[in-house]
Parts: C-alpha cells; sequence; structure tokens
C-alpha cells in the first residue's frame, strides 16, 4: 500500500514538472523583451536576462546598467504581452542583500 502511494505521489510529481516544462514557451523572445525593457531606460545596457515565474506570469527578467552609475534597474516583461510587469532600481547594497539572499536560498 505504501509503495502504491509513494508511486501515484512520483507519477503526479513528474506529471506537474512535464507540463510546468511545457508551457515555458513564451511568445516574445528574449531579443524582443529586451527592446520593450532598453525603451524604459535610456541609455541602457543588459547586465543579466533570465525567464522566470514571477507575480503569477511567465517573465524575461532583466537588469540593466546606465552609464555614470553603480545601481541596476530590473525590468519584467511579460514573455507573452510584451507588457512590463514591474520596474524596480536596486542600489549596490541593494544587490548585494539580494545575491546573499540567492546564496542562502541555494
Amino acid at each position: 500500500m505504501k509503495l502504491s502511494v509513494l508511486a501515484a505521489a512520483v507519477v503526479v510529481a513528474t506529471t506537474t514538472l512535464v507540463a510546468n516544462a511545457a508551457t515555458q514557451h513564451p511568445a516574445l523572445s528574449r531579443h524582443q523583451a529586451e527592446r520593450i525593457a532598453l525603451a524604459k531606460v535610456p541609455h541602457g545596457h543588459v547586465r543579466s536576462a533570465e525567464l522566470e515565474n514571477e507575480q503569477h506570469a511567465l517573465v524575461w527578467s532583466f537588469d540593466i546598467t546606465t552609464p555614470g552609475t553603480r545601481s541596476i534597474t530590473e525590468i519584467l516583461v511579460n514573455a507573452n504581452t510584451g507588457a512590463i510587469v514591474d520596474v524596480q532600481h536596486e542600489t549596490p547594497k541593494q544587490q548585494a542583500a539580494e545575491a546573499a539572499e540567492d546564496r542562502a536560498h541555494k
């Protein structure tokens, strides 16, 4: 009985992972989303980009630097609609705290 329950749990977990992976196909390419994000930050340069689930939506997340400043502008672009979901300005101190938190969760 315990083995059957465990086997059922494995099947459900595997099915969920496959279903989640199948939904990870954004309508917008990284390049298209990047152009949308860069339009919000004059003279900005993308430092990093990743596709992730944030705020209950599949988004392209961009960390954008601006010449003459050490701050980062993080812009989330909905990967299916192209709408800007969020804009955050992070100081170097905030960036360090976020990096430390990310390391702690890995």
